[in-house]
């Protein structure tokens, strides 16, 4: 992902900035060379475990999930592996027609 391909990049910056309380971060795993870190992006890869352990009230949270279904396979797992109930794990699939037909 990178600015050409970030969906609601300022409608969610927007939300953010205008209510206390919620804080965006943006992962990119693949900046393009416009792209600058602290500006467009706060982080180079993917979103981890440990991240959500360190910047994230992780032992409170609700987990809210979307994406395909090995982003969700890996991510749900490391939630369940970091023992978090399962209730608090929410999440959707999107993809391609063929796996949402397999899932």
């Amino acid at each position: 992902m990178n600015s050409a391909t970030h969906a609601m990049d300022r409608h969610i910056r927007e939300l953010s900035a205008s209510r206390a309380g919620i804080t965006a971060s943006t992962f990119y795993s693949d900046p393009l060379p416009g792209d600058r870190l602290g500006v467009s992006h706060d982080a180079v890869g993917f979103i981890t475990i440990d991240w959500l352990r360190t910047s994230t009230p992780f032992q409170d949270a609700d987990f809210y999930l979307c994406g395909p279904k090995p982003f969700l396979k890996a991510f749900v797992g490391g939630l369940d592996h970091a023992g978090v109930p399962r209730p608090r794990v929410h999440y959707e699939f999107f993809g391609p027609a063929e796996d949402l037909k397999a899932a």
